[in-house]
């Protein structure tokens, strides 16, 4: 079976003030569980400060789904819908998704 990991990283824009990028963070900690958890097949969730800000992008949200199902389900929820909102006003985004073998995550 393969899970999909989904990546997204983040880059606030300027006029974003150190308050509005707190209150990102707080968000999205506990979004996962918002959006329904492991019963909506939401097996493992992170979100921090990269570690790499070169290149300006500064906060990560890793997730890994059961699948595609799991993760549309996700990105259709309500409160995902007002968090991306909130995001587009401070921020813009790259998404990375891939597939990998269930038991190829037992390892990380």
């Amino acid at each position: 079976m393969n899970c999909l990991v989904h990546s997204v990283l983040f880059k606030f824009y300027n006029n974003t003030t150190e308050e509005q990028k707190q209150k990102a963070h707080r968000i999205y900690q506990t979004l996962h569980e918002e959006c329904g958890g492991k019963e909506a097949g939401i097996l493992a969730w992170q979100v921090d400060w990269n570690v790499d800000q070169r290149k300006g992008w500064t906060l990560v949200q890793l997730g890994v789904f059961t699948d595609n199902d799991a993760l549309q389900r996700y990105r259709l929820h309500p409160r995902h819908q007002e968090v991306a909102k909130f995001m587009s006003v401070i921020s813009d985004w790259v998404i990375g998704d891939i597939l990998v073998p269930a038991e190829d995550l037992k390892s990380l």
